[in-house]
């Protein structure tokens, strides 16, 4: 008897016509138990983030599985659908997978999904470490700093960076002729000059470097004992600051045109593979890592192979899709 009820559907014959009375019913996504008013009505079930395949009817059971055995000499293969694309980093060191839905038979058994799905891959490549890679602290324009591009990259870490630094010291001279004079820093590369005002000495011929001292020579020109000199030499120190990206390291205090040391962990690179086992459910099978000839491990039985995973770990990783697919 309300008159305001009226045929809501333009084109249609009822519409703006009188009509019985409605309800109205607002639905929202949810779960079972976040404390929203309403019926709960299941839809989908998730496991991980996956939407779990619904089971198969009792009644079918027995066919399904004559069919399986049937279908089982075949393998594992893709009927439609089913392809895996990288999204990218989620910002917490994990990649993420999209599989589209589609139709695949796994072991025997039909696995159909109507819907694509996520899956969150950790990022955690196995690491090398490199020691001591030797390369020249460049500074041609004097900014005090160089950025030096590394042998194996991407970087995970950096250890250590030892630059060549240079330094003029007042040394004192010993009591025994010829004798050792140590100087204050260690890992010393070599000298550049001794001296003592009006005088130059020369290395070979009035002194050598031994270790981290100077040694004086016989018949060569020395000071006398309780005089002090100056030398000027080079010596291997850690930098003054450290940066890096994937494949630089940027450092500071180094001299230029002298060594730097750079001591890192890098990232080697590795084939996985993405695999559907017969419950339907994706799982990561990890390679071997190496740097030349990688190859994706082998397909374990009663599995279906969606697509190898080419982690350079420069970003996100190259899909490889499944070859083996139904035409």
């Amino acid at each position: 008897q309300d008159e305001t009820l009226k045929g809501i559907a333009e084109g249609e014959p009822s519409f703006n016509e009188p009509g019985h009375a409605r309800r109205e019913e607002d639905l929202v996504w949810a779960l079972p138990d976040d404390e929203q008013e309403g019926e709960f009505t299941r839809v989908y079930q998730l496991r991980d983030g996956v939407v779990v395949d619904k089971k198969v009817p009792l009644a079918l059971t027995n066919i399904l599985a004559t069919i399986g055995d049937y279908d089982r000499a075949k393998g594992s293969y893709i009927v439609d659908g089913c392809g895996v694309r990288a999204l990218g980093d989620d910002g917490t060191g994990q990649q993420i997978l999209s599989v589209d839905a589609g139709i695949a038979h796994v072991d025997g058994f039909r696995k159909t999904r109507t819907e694509a799905f996520t899956l969150f891959v950790e990022q955690d490549p196995d690491l090398e470490d490199v020691p001591a890679e030797t390369h020249s602290f460049e500074d041609p324009q004097g900014t005090g700093s160089s950025t030096i591009e590394i042998n194996r990259p991407p970087i995970a870490s950096v250890t250590s960076a030892l630059v060549t630094k240079q330094i003029t010291e007042q040394v004192y001279r010993g009591d025994v002729p010829n004798g050792l004079d140590e100087l204050q820093h260690g890992s010393v590369r070599r000298v550049l000059g001794v001296s003592q005002p009006g005088t130059d000495y020369i290395e070979g011929t009035d002194f050598e470097l031994s270790g981290d001292s100077i040694r004086w020579l016989l018949d060569g020109n020395q000071p006398q004992g309780s005089e002090t000199y100056s030398v000027t030499y080079l010596y291997y120190a850690p930098a003054d600051a450290i940066a890096f990206d994937n494949e630089t390291i940027t450092i500071s205090g180094g001299v230029d045109g002298e060594d730097a040391l750079l001591t890192y962990k890098s990232k080697i690179p590795r084939r996985d593979l993405l695999i559907m086992d017969a419950s339907g459910q994706p799982r990561i099978i990890k390679g071997v890592p190496t740097r030349r000839a990688s190859v994706a491990p082998a397909t374990p039985a009663g599995t279906l192979e969606l697509a190898e995973i080419h982690n350079d770990w420069f970003g996100a990783p190259l899909i490889v899709q499944s070859k083996q697919k139904i035409l």
